[in-house]
Order: C-alpha cells, then structure tokens, then sequence
C-alpha cells in the first residue's frame, strides 16, 4: 500500500490551494483530461502536480485566450502567482465571460439574484 508523505510544510498550504483545485477541475471541464494525464501511479500524479507545468489549454482545445490565461494563472505551481483569492478568481471570469459574450447579447452579463444570507432556508435559494 502506498505511503503519501509530506512533500510541504502546512503552513505552505491556504486557500490557493483550492484555486489549484478548481483550475484542474477547469482543466478537465474543457480539456477532458486531467492536466497530468499520462501519469502511471499515484506518485507519478503526486510528483506531477508539484514538479510539471500541463499543457496550455489552447493546444488542447480551441478556446478563447483568457480560458487559457485564468486555467493556467489557477495551475501556478508557485501560490504567490496564483489568484490572490477566490474574489479575484471571479472578477477575472467575468471579465473574460462580458469579453466573450456575443455582440448581441448585451452589453453585460445578467448575474442571477442569489440571497446568501446564512439564515435563509436553502429551498428559497
């Protein structure tokens, strides 16, 4: 049975890490494939997601260069060249979505009216 060790301190680990998280779920959302998808084992994935850059995106798939631009910025192996948080993460999606929108759509994207307020009841959501 495999044994993982600890390859960083916990310190090391914050919220970017879950930006990390979400650029390979993006990755796989448009690629199909796991950025690391010629990795054999569990410590080649391991060794892969800490030493290898994946593939660009766009030479994946065709996709518009700001897709590809906020995959990979997520995928930075260094976490102080990541989205600073999940705030900024969303600022650059929506600028990249307004950007892409066809000309007759509009001139912005209509953003749903959600209540996040804690106390309200999940059905009225």
């Amino acid at each position: 049975r495999p044994v993982l060790r600890r390859t960083r301190p916990a310190a090391a680990v914050d919220a970017r890490s879950d930006l990390y998280a979400l650029g390979v779920l993006g990755y796989v959302l448009v690629t199909g494939m796991h950025p690391f998808h010629t990795a054999r084992s569990v410590g080649d994935m391991v060794s892969a997601h800490i030493q290898r850059i994946p593939d660009p995106v766009a030479t994946l798939q065709a996709v518009p260069p700001d897709v590809d631009a906020i995959l990979s910025r997520c995928l930075e192996k260094n976490k102080e060249r990541r989205y600073p948080d999940a705030n900024a993460l969303a600022a650059s999606i929506t600028v990249a979505l307004n950007y892409a929108a066809p000309a007759n759509y509009g001139d912005t994207l209509v953003e749903p009216e959600i209540d996040l307020d804690a106390d309200a009841d999940i059905d009225e959501v």
